[in-house]
């Protein structure tokens, strides 16, 4: 078999791959699967991500693995409390996640009195000469979807045009797509490389109810899944603030997608909108 050296560059890259070595930690705290798992959560969270699920393992006679599953990747730690040492690897598909803040607040939970990062890597499948007839279809074309502070204009223009709900504001001034975004509880993109192809939003008074909408995938790139993870990335982050009562208008005959989601049709109520 021969390996190919490869090194993408960082506008290339599908994710960063992130190595942080905690050194001389407090010795308790890494014997503890249940409180690293706090930990690293609170660390993820913190960071803009969004956590989805986790699984720790504590060995015998000492030792700690775990996972933090994050809609944009993961965290991984394997704990060594003989040795006061952890390892972290740090793996994000996302441009707005806080990775420093993430190392940061996770030595101060190791009380690591020294931590090094010691590989910070972008990271893409190469395709190696001769090798591109033996590709998956579509492979140039992998998604990543993740909550976002911000999005491109042109992008979102594009999407909502592609779904018929645009209309040219009478002034022409755009700026008000950055306000779509920000006074959204939540908004999840689906990119391309840099590219958003897809999105969707949640309002929500940001204690007990949130309406999920404009949730869209660009024509082109339906029938991947995309759609049912920008729903499973806002849901979970709602959840995650409390929020327990989700809902959201669909076009007509959409029941099929949101049902296997845990929506369900709302009898004997009206959807209306305000239109004199």
């Amino acid at each position: 078999m021969k390996t190919e050296s490869f090194s993408p560059s960082p506008d290339n890259a599908l994710g960063r791959q992130v190595a942080i070595e905690y050194a001389q930690c407090r010795k308790a705290v890494l014997q503890d699967a249940g409180n690293i798992e706090k930990i690293m959560t609170d660390a993820a969270i913190k960071s803009g991500a969004t956590v989805v699920n986790s699984s720790f393992y504590c060995f015998e006679p000492q030792g700690v693995s775990g996972v933090i599953i994050i809609a944009q990747s993961h965290f991984t730690v394997h704990a060594w409390p003989e040795y006061q040492y952890a390892a972290v690897d740090i793996f994000t598909c996302s441009d707005t996640m806080n990775i420093s803040l993430a190392i940061n607040e996770m030595a101060k939970g190791f009380e690591s009195k020294h931590h090094i990062i010691s590989s910070d890597t972008p990271r893409k499948c190469p395709v190696l000469p001769g090798n591109e007839a033996h590709l998956p279809d579509g492979a140039d074309q992998n998604i990543c979807v993740h909550l976002v502070q911000s999005a491109p204009k042109n992008d979102m223009i594009a999407l909502y045009k592609d779904a018929g709900w645009w209309e040219e504001p009478r002034d022409g001034n755009l700026d008000f797509l950055d306000s779509v975004v920000k006074n959204s509880v939540l908004f999840a993109g689906a990119f391309s490389g840099k590219t958003l192809i897809g999105m969707g939003r949640a309002l929500s008074d940001g204690v007990s109810d949130a309406y999920i909408q404009d949730v869209v995938v660009h024509r082109s790139f339906r029938g991947k899944g995309i759609g049912k993870q920008l729903i499973q990335t806002l849901v979970t982050g709602l959840k995650e603030k409390g929020i327990d009562w989700i809902g959201l208008i669909g076009e007509p005959n959409t029941a099929p997608f949101y049902e296997p989601l845990g929506f369900s049709i709302l009898e004997n109520y009206i959807p209306m909108k305000l239109t004199r």
